[in-house]
């Protein structure tokens, strides 16, 4: 599958991201430009899950959530059937319709995954289609993010 690229993308980099700090709930505020950014979109609804290959979250837009799923499972690493790890994928994401001010609520499993608080801060990353939210340290402790 090819990345949906355009001039915009090429001027402003791949890995555009945004440092957010956790509200109470726990909640994470989904910053202005990203709104904007599924806004211009169209986008209505947001699906939210855990990633399958790390400490972190997926936000994709409900339009492209197919694709995503399907570029995951088909990209030989997952030994479960495709129908069985289309059906994990269905249990474990979270639709969010967007509403300002657009807020995601962490549910426990969510939660479970990244392990954050009130006050901790998160990086959400553009990664073409979708979003990655990461812990902070995690973002700044991965290889390839050093500088």
């Amino acid at each position: 599958m090819l990345l949906p690229l355009d001039d915009k993308i090429l001027k402003e980099g791949f890995w555009k991201h945004y440092l957010v700090t956790v509200d109470h709930g726990p909640r994470i505020r989904l910053p202005t430009p990203m709104i904007s950014t599924l806004e211009d979109e169209g986008i209505k609804q947001i699906v939210v899950f855990p990633d399958p290959y790390g400490r972190r979250l997926i936000i994709c837009p409900d339009k492209f959530y197919d694709q995503y799923v399907k570029m995951v499972i088909g990209d030989g690493k997952i030994s479960l059937r495709p129908d069985k790890a289309y059906r994990k994928f269905l249990c474990a994401a979270e639709p969010i319709t967007m509403r300002k001010p657009c807020r995601i609520q962490l549910k426990v499993k969510f939660n479970e995954k990244l392990g954050i608080k009130a006050g901790d801060g998160v990086i959400i990353v553009r990664v073409s289609y979708w979003f990655e939210i990461w812990r902070k340290d995690d973002w700044e402790s991965d290889n390839d993010n050093k500088s």
